[in-house]
């Protein structure tokens, strides 16, 4: 009677399913839609004080509150899991390490809005517009950019700190152009799109901290401890995890 030979096929599939069953036990994906409790409001035009005639015909708008008129969806809410918990990262975001972040000035605005990066990856900021442009940073940790581009340039930088919140970006020459840059060590970060749907990826179960911030809510003179839900505990569990809709009083947002 045989008993230790080599696995046949069969068992060695077998087992690599269990394998992977037992592997994907242990994370689960986090998703939170942001919505506008009211009446949606308008995006407003900015007043451009510069290359009027070029930047004129963009029709860039004010981008500190996005609301879809149809979902009521809020843009450019970020999730972030707190770096204090130093949690355990998922393989799959080996890959995206070293990869380049970067952020294009392109008719008259950042995109995107809120560029998020490791500080393990290249800064890279390319001009795509037909006029000069700067990029202001003042982050809290690393060192202040303040640096020019002509048109089609591009320009290469290192944040190596990892930062506890978004440092804004501003154009010198053009300061209705702003922005984000948020530098931090974990790669489960997410910032919320035109619908106001966030989603973390491969996150390890167990209970976490999570921190949430807008930039009209937390802006300076306003204490993010003000807005109730801009640090929550959640219980990951293995899978999807929807906790459905997150609702924001139109008061938050006032100026």
């Amino acid at each position: 009677m045989r008993c230790c030979g080599a696995l046949t096929p069969l068992l060695a599939a077998v087992l690599v399913v269990m394998t992977m069953q037992a592997s994907s036990a242990e994370w689960g994906d986090l998703k939170v839609r942001f919505v506008y409790d009211g009446e949606p409001p308008k995006a407003r035009p900015v007043q451009l004080n510069a290359d009027k005639k070029y930047c004129g015909e963009k029709n860039v708008v004010d981008e500190s509150l996005l609301v879809d008129a149809v979902d009521h969806g809020i843009a450019n809410v970020i999730v972030w899991l707190d770096e204090k918990a130093n949690a355990t990262v998922h393989p799959s975001f080996d890959s995206s390490a070293s990869t380049e972040a970067i952020i294009t000035s392109r008719d008259c605005r950042f995109e995107p809005h809120i560029l998020v990066m490791r500080p393990t990856q290249p800064f890279v900021w390319l001009n795509r517009d037909e006029v000069g442009h700067s990029f202001r940073a003042n982050p809290r940790l690393n060192e202040t950019s303040d640096i020019l581009s002509r048109p089609g340039g591009r320009v290469e930088r290192r944040f190596a700190k990892s930062e506890d919140e978004p440092a804004s970006v501003v154009c010198n020459i053009h300061p209705y152009m702003r922005g984000y840059l948020f530098v931090h060590k974990s790669p489960y970060v997410a910032v919320s799109d035109s619908h106001g749907q966030t989603q973390l990826r491969n996150l390890p179960v167990g209970k976490h901290d999570f921190r949430v911030w807008h930039e009209r809510i937390d802006r300076p003179g306003k204490r993010a401890a003000s807005w109730a839900g801009s640090r929550m505990e959640i219980e990951i569990h293995p899978g999807e995890n929807d906790r459905g809709e997150a609702k924001l009083k139109p008061a938050l947002f006032e100026m």
